[in-house]
């Protein structure tokens, strides 16, 4: 076998993948959603991983230019929520997503979609800037397209809430506050646009 993760190990044979957990929800195909790997390495060493199969993501956070604020959403991480069942402790502050379907035939769509449906903002294309394209982690095989929303002076409508969601998941943070709390990707986000656009004010 000669397979290879890269992530932690510089190049270690990986003698052994087992699949951990599959979500219930599926894609339109029945693959499921999220699948949750332990790669094992030849010195016996174990690495846990998230994988969701042949599927890439967009990512975005808000941006409040004259309020100097982010807006981030609150998850359950992954993949550790799915091997453990520590769910409520194990949130955290990370970038609004959405899929990238088969059938997807334009991210800026996308975009303006998912912002509608999970912070209620209504935007125009122009008040969309993609800044770049990330791992979602180094606990993931996901891809996932950059984007920044800025919604200065504009005011939300409700929000299409899913299943279990609640509008205290959205939460609004200080540049400061930021950098404390946000995930890798968050940060990532906001840093290639601040390169792009310049700093708050």
């Amino acid at each position: 076998n000669n397979r290879y993760i890269l992530w932690g190990k510089l190049k270690m044979q990986v003698t052994k993948i087992e699949t951990k957990y599959k979500s219930k929800s599926k894609d339109k195909e029945g693959t499921p959603f999220l699948i949750v790997k332990e790669a094992t390495y030849e010195d016996n060493s174990k690495y846990v991983y998230s994988s969701r199969p042949n599927q890439n993501s967009i990512k975005f956070i808000l941006v409040d230019l004259e309020k100097n604020a982010v807006a981030l959403v609150k998850e359950l991480q992954i993949p550790r929520n799915y091997i453990t069942e520590e769910k409520d402790s194990q949130t955290q502050l990370t970038s609004f997503g959405g899929s990238i379907e088969k059938d997807t035939k334009n991210l800026l769509s996308l975009v303006l979609k998912e912002t509608r449906e999970e912070t209620g903002y209504k935007v125009s294309s122009s008040k969309i800037k993609y800044v770049g394209v990330s791992a979602v982690s180094n606990q993931s095989d996901e891809l996932a397209y950059m984007f920044v929303v800025d919604v200065t002076n504009l005011t939300p409508s409700n929000r299409e809430l899913e299943k279990g969601e609640t509008d205290s998941m959205v939460q609004w943070l200080t540049e400061e506050d930021f950098y404390t709390n946000a995930d890798v990707v968050s940060i990532t986000i906001l840093t290639k646009y601040l390169r792009l656009v310049g700093r708050f004010k």
